[in-house]
């Protein structure tokens, strides 16, 4: 089944923040990029919360590192905050690497660094 997005919720200075639930896989997905469309502005960053995601599978990652291009192209910064160490290994094997994404902590790391607070130095 495909996770219960916990909601999204905007920011100062057209920052989102997208907190994911449950496992995470390509039919998850086609909801996060349902919300995005929804949303008017651009946002600056998207910071994708998978603090709550124990497992994502490759179509799931796939799907993230076609959002994390669309950011890109638009623009825009991707952070993920929050995964566990299967997590990660997951959306780096499908290219998700620290080139087209910004890896935190937790999400509020993410908006400290993203208000100009001093960057999160731990690798999640």
């Amino acid at each position: 089944p495909a996770p219960a997005p916990a909601g999204h919720a905007t920011h100062p200075r057209d920052i989102v923040v997208y907190r994911l639930r449950g496992a995470y896989f390509f039919g998850a997905a086609a909801t996060l990029g349902a919300v995005l469309d929804r949303i008017a502005a651009r946002p600056r960053a998207l910071v994708v919360d998978f603090s709550d995601v124990p497992f994502i599978d490759s179509s799931g990652a796939r799907s993230i590192d076609l959002l994390a291009a669309r950011m890109k192209r638009q623009g825009a910064r991707l952070y993920i905050a929050g995964t566990t160490p299967a997590v990660r290994r997951q959306l780096l094997a499908y290219g998700v690497t620290r080139a087209r994404a910004t890896y935190r902590s937790s999400v509020a790391s993410a908006l400290d660094e993203l208000a100009g607070s001093r960057p999160d130095t731990g690798r999640n």
